[in-house]
């Protein structure tokens, strides 16, 4: 699962098929297709240089919370071709209020060497999702984020409480459900 030599290897959700598809490809696709996060961590306020990249979970937390320190987690995709619709889907581990997707810049990062003090910047919040109980399935639909092809990095964030999703160490990482309209 994953990128291999440039290509993600993307999973249809209405046949089962799992086919290898390069960004910028002119692929286009009637049905969703699963695409794996190729990276995933978080940071934590309280522990700055820490990475946390090799963890099974991605954690979240407001800082305003005092129970936990600040945590964020960023999730990286290669999207193979424009979407015409998009869809965050995020194993819960760990209940919780909810939370914030955003955009985060495009600069290039290691799972392994992302701390708190070297986050890739990131937008205000551009999608929301609600309280959801462990074993939920979040789905953010996160459209108006992706529109085009090529890699993409998500901030989730908390404004309220904390929660926990499955990294892409687990077989129930996060994945981006994509759509890019009928066959030509």
């Amino acid at each position: 699962v994953g990128v291999e030599h440039g290509a993600v290897r993307v999973t249809d959700r209405a046949d089962g098929s799992v086919s290898n598809l390069r960004a910028g490809d002119s692929t286009r696709w009637p049905h969703p297709l699963a695409v794996a996060a190729e990276a995933d961590t978080y940071v934590v306020g309280a522990e700055p240089s820490s990475a946390h990249g090799d963890e099974s979970v991605l954690q979240i937390s407001a800082e305003a919370d005092r129970t936990a320190p600040q945590r964020i987690a960023f999730i990286r995709f290669t999207v193979p071709s424009a979407p015409t619709r998009a869809v965050l889907h995020l194993r819960v581990v760990a209940a919780g209020d909810g939370g914030h997707v955003s955009l985060a810049a495009g600069t290039p990062w290691d799972e392994h060497h992302v701390n708190f003090y070297h986050v890739p910047a990131f937008a205000y919040p551009l999608a929301i999702f609600g309280p959801a109980a462990v074993g939920d399935d979040v789905a953010v639909d996160i459209s108006a984020i992706i529109r085009q092809a090529g890699t993409v990095t998500l901030a989730v964030t908390s404004a309220v409480g904390g929660m926990s999703f499955a990294s892409r160490e687990t077989s129930d990482g996060p994945t981006l459900t994509i759509t890019s309209g009928a066959s030509p």
